[in-house]
């Protein structure tokens, strides 16, 4: 070991250790021996201290890349639950210097955790918060999370926590003895004190109505309270927390569980009691709707009043609300009000967090506020959930944790019918989000579908949960619960041994959500396996199913190589979409050509910048082409197109953007330079090559520009193979056909595309194209960049890229001489 420094008596003490050859390769059982050194000097110095100050607990700095931040959530809860204090960049103010926050918490931290990763050891910041660290003389805690150890820390012992595991019990405590925590982990709460360990339950009139409950233990007055909240919205957890309270000060406390226990049983044949509470009055198991309820309103509860009850608080679902005021055309707190009118009570009805409380929750909690944003998760039972890092629940991901309360929706229902119901309408759900239908329904059409299984009435009395009913129509509760249900039918057709095809583009966040739902490995080998059962099967059988397999296969497993062989991973043939009138083409392509023109000199100053000897596109160069593909793709132009066609064309869903959009922007471009020739022709004048090739450039760049910014807007769904925007492992396709597809900005020297169909494969943003194999594939169909095209093409006699030459499925009104000719 180069050194070990230790504070002495000094009341400030600062721990840090300086990483050398030794404790580089000695491994945990150093660093361990170390730790203790620190904390036996700690301890010394306040012994010997004359007035020593309470002990601080100190901070553990996380480094890692924002591509990780799902784990690196649940380490810092984790950690976090083990009494130690975490520091993350979530948690600098907005306006900060980020920089000089990060070196103030790194130099002032005891230790920095590191999460191992390509995506980290390619991360800027990472690597200069390692640096720091290390030039601070700060521990180092590297966790594998993904792919190799980070180059230069091969000789620190890290801890493998590949597959999202949480670190080792000896790894939390080292840290925990780094950062003066004096506390076990996980304490038990003592009695009388849970009700304060509770998220806040906030309500319209309240910010905790916990807390306000709580306090009305002390009050010997009669008094009703009634919780009305949406399903996990901490009703059941602040109930059960409430009878600790209670119980503490003596009172005669009662808890009934209605979904578990006969009612009748429950509350009239119990012994007598002055405090009750009543959860899941929603979910008695009855054959007749809401008797039960009438009941205890109209007669059970007065009774317990009249018995010597003094304190009663009950909680009931929203949803069930509404049906019950459908039913009796009154609310269920008011008819319990008429039945005891001499008993003060009040409705608590809870609500979601607002953006500020979200934050402040979310911080401490170690969770991202952005993941809860949804309003179906900025609820106290949903944080509660995922914050809690017990080995019951390791991995509390937002797609998880819908999963679970989808589950949980599922078998609140009162009967067996009823549960049957709700089954069948998530299942449904799932099935026509996969098969892009919206599900947008009224009763008679969900009962049609669902087979005439259910009575309509039945039906609508089981929505909620994951569904809602707006304006007469049965529709999920937002999005990402759409994106649950797909993503759990996709995973039936991926381990079915028939094949489903899909028949419509997929969401990408469907594939988020199945990523976050299952073991990667596991589901991995799942894709694997329907991918060699679908090897030969052609776009018309499989539809998107190749495509979305072959997807979410990259984003399974970046860092590693990809094989495809005899696989359909196309997008979709546009040939059937109806042909556009002239008079649509014009009005598009005028929208398109006005947006241009007015950034026009803007384009014209970039231009005069780019040096003079670059050289065009065709003699290699790529600078001009660059600039202008950069210029076109922040234009308005998409925005532009759309509120042209909206007052042209039918809403019917027959035309497709994309479609229109090609024709109209090649017009465009071409309109575009041929009435400012002279402004561009002047600022690309006097140049290493002919003018004419840098207009030709410009042309490309333009055009190529256009596409990127309309084509973006259709990323959120796959329409053909789309990785990952970079890919630390490489592509071996053999016999696919990769139309349309889109390959992001890899670096593709090790790639080998042999006997593929590449037709508008799109390798503009590619880098080292001309470095890959492409042998028996025809690349000159696929979309590259200029100066790979001239790599590829200078030496190139295959007769089918002659043939393609004769007749090039391109125009650039620049150049129209027939390839390889630019490039003799």
């Amino acid at each position: 070991m180069d050194a070990i420094a230790l504070p002495g008596t000094e009341t400030a003490m600062t721990t840090y250790l300086v990483l050398g050859g030794g404790l580089l390769g000695s491994g945990l059982l150093v660093a361990a021996i170390t730790v203790r050194a620190v904390v036996s000097a700690r301890r010394q110095a306040r012994a010997t201290t004359a007035e020593p100050a309470p002990a601080a607990t100190q901070h553990v700095f996380i480094s890692y890349s924002r591509r990780d931040i799902g784990y690196v959530r649940r380490l810092v809860a984790y950690l976090r639950s083990s009494d130690i204090e975490v520091w993350m960049d979530g948690q600098i103010p907005n306006g900060t210097r980020w920089d000089q926050v990060l070196k103030e918490r790194i130099d002032s931290a005891v230790a920095v955790v590191l999460v191992m990763s390509p995506a980290a050891e390619a991360s800027d910041w990472v690597n200069a918060e390692v640096d720091r660290a290390r030039a601070q003389g700060k521990p180092l805690f590297p966790l594998l999370l993904h792919g190799n150890v980070t180059f230069g820390l091969s000789r620190i012992q890290h801890e493998d926590v590949t597959g999202g595991r949480m670190p080792s019990a000896e790894f939390v405590r080292l840290l925990r003895d780094l950062a003066g925590s004096e506390r076990p982990p996980h304490q038990t709460p003592q009695t009388g004190d849970v009700a304060r360990k509770l998220l806040p339950i906030p309500s319209t009139a309240r910010e905790d109505v916990g807390t306000f409950l709580a306090g009305l233990a002390l009050d010997r007055r009669r008094r009703i309270d009634i919780l009305i909240g949406v399903d996990e919205s901490g009703k059941s957890t602040l109930l059960r927390n409430l009878v600790v309270d209670y119980r503490g000060h003596g009172d005669a406390v009662h808890y009934v569980d209605l979904s578990l226990v006969d009612w009748r049983h429950a509350l009239l044949a119990q012994p007598a009691a002055s405090v009750v509470f009543i959860d899941h009055l929603d979910r008695v198991a009855e054959g007749e709707r809401f008797r039960a309820a009438f009941d205890i309103f109209d007669r059970v509860l007065p009774a317990l009043f009249s018995a010597g009850l003094t304190r009663l608080a009950l909680a009931l679902s929203t949803e069930w609300r509404k049906s019950f005021i459908e039913v009796y055309r009154l609310p269920p707190e008011v008819m319990l009000n008429k039945a005891l009118p001499d008993v003060p009570f009040e409705a608590h009805f809870l609500r979601a967090y607002r953006d500020d409380e979200l934050a402040s929750l979310c911080g401490g909690l170690g969770l991202d506020t952005d993941d809860y944003r949804d309003p179906s998760l900025r609820r106290a039972g949903v944080l509660a959930m995922a914050s809690n890092t017990s080995e019951q629940w390791p991995i509390a991901t937002p797609a998880r944790i819908r999963d679970v309360l989808a589950t949980r929706w599922i078998e609140a229902g009162g009967g067996a019918l009823d549960r049957e119901a709700r089954r069948a309408m998530w299942e449904l759900l799932g099935a026509l989000t996969l098969r892009g239908e919206p599900f947008v329904l009224d009763v008679e059409q969900l009962g049609s579908l669902l087979g005439d299984r259910f009575d309509r009435a039945q039906l609508r009395a089981q929505i909620g949960g994951p569904l809602r009913w707006e304006a007469e129509h049965v529709e999920p509760d937002s999005p990402a619960w759409a994106d649950l249900a797909s993503a759990r039918v996709l995973r039936n057709v991926i381990v079915e041994r028939t094949t489903t095809p899909i028949i419509a583009p997929l969401r990408t966040s469907v594939l988020d959500t199945l990523r976050d739902l299952y073991d990667p490995g596991d589901l991995t080998i799942q894709v694997d396996r329907k991918l060699r059962s679908i090897a030969g099967a052609d776009f018309a059988t499989m539809g998107y199913l190749g495509p979305v397999l072959a997807t979410l296969r990259a984003r399974l497993s970046p860092d590693q190589l990809l094989v495809f062989q005899d696989l359909s991973l196309q997008g979709p043939d546009h040939s059937d979409v109806p042909a556009i009138g002239p008079r649509v083409a014009a009005a598009v392509e005028e929208a398109l050509l006005r947006a241009m023109r007015q950034s026009l000199p803007d384009l014209v100053r970039r231009l005069a910048g780019v040096p003079a000897d670059e050289r065009s596109a065709y003699r290699g160069g790529s600078r001009v082409w660059l600039t202008a593909r950069a210029w076109a793709s922040g234009l308005p132009l998409r925005a532009s197109a759309e509120a042209t066609l909206a007052e042209l064309l039918p809403r019917d869903s027959s035309w497709r953007y994309e479609d229109i959009l090609d024709v109209a922007v090649t017009g465009a471009t071409t309109t575009l330079m041929s009435r400012n020739s002279s402004d561009l022709h002047t600022c690309l004048s006097a140049r290493h090559d002919p003018v004419e090739q840098y207009l030709a450039d410009v042309w490309d760049g333009v055009n190529d520009g256009a596409w990127d910014q309309i084509d973006a807007t259709g990323r959120d769904y796959v329409a053909s193979l789309d990785l990952p925007p970079a890919m630390t492992g490489s592509l071996t396709a053999i016999g696919c056909r990769l139309q349309r597809a889109h390959l992001g900005a890899q670096d593709v020297r090790e790639w080998r595309l042999i006997d593929c169909e590449l037709l508008l494969a799109d390798f503009r943003s590619c880098r080292n194209v001309e470095l890959a194999d492409f042998a028996g594939s025809n690349w000159w169909a696929a979309i590259l960049p200029p100066p790979a095209r001239y790599h590829l093409s200078r030496s190139c006699d295959d007769p089918r890229f002659l043939a393609w030459c004769a007749a090039p499925p391109w125009t650039n009104p620049y150049y129209t001489s027939q390839w390889p000719t630019p490039f003799e």
